[in-house]
């Protein structure tokens, strides 16, 4: 898929984005292994990696991303925006994954950002995107407990009132 490189910039990204690594009765269990504490990655911790140098075609199939384990929550029927991000994803924006990254699912990547680009261009039959490539031993460091980020703050601030 040909890749507009105005596109593929940091200012692409909104870093007010966070990847938790956590347990949810929706998704199950995605810490980053079984007796870890619940993590989060904010994205502003590793926008430096999100260059050029580290775009590379990916195989889908080898993408683990929360909607994968149900495909009843993916797509239009996904819980966080009742279809609405998927329905306006821009595919031709790469994705942001992280190489070795632990995940349930033992793929050889796991997804970090994009999952509604991810899930739209399987859904469009693609086999393959473009996709920010990070090794999961060069960011590790910047998986911090949940009580050490800013999940619970960023929470407070969308609750409903």
């Amino acid at each position: 898929m040909p890749i507009n490189t105005s596109l593929v910039d940091n200012s692409t990204y909104s870093y007010d984005t966070y990847h938790p690594c956590n347990i949810t009765t929706t998704f199950g269990d995605w810490r980053l292994s079984e007796d870890d504490v619940e993590r989060v990655l904010n994205l502003k911790d590793i926008r430096d990696s999100i260059t050029l140098e580290n775009l590379k075609t990916v195989t889908l199939s080898e993408i683990a991303f929360k909607q994968a384990l149900d495909p009843n929550k993916r797509g239009l029927n996904c819980p966080c925006c009742n279809g609405e991000r998927y329905k306006n994803c821009k595919t031709q924006i790469p994705t942001i994954l992280c190489e070795d990254g632990p995940n349930i699912l033992g793929k050889r990547y796991r997804l970090l950002d994009g999952k509604h680009r991810v899930q739209k261009l399987i859904d469009e039959g693609k086999l393959e995107s473009k996709a920010f490539v990070i090794k999961y031993e060069d960011i590790k460091q910047h998986f911090l407990p949940v009580w050490r980020g800013h999940l619970r703050r960023r929470r407070r601030e969308i609750a409903p009132t």
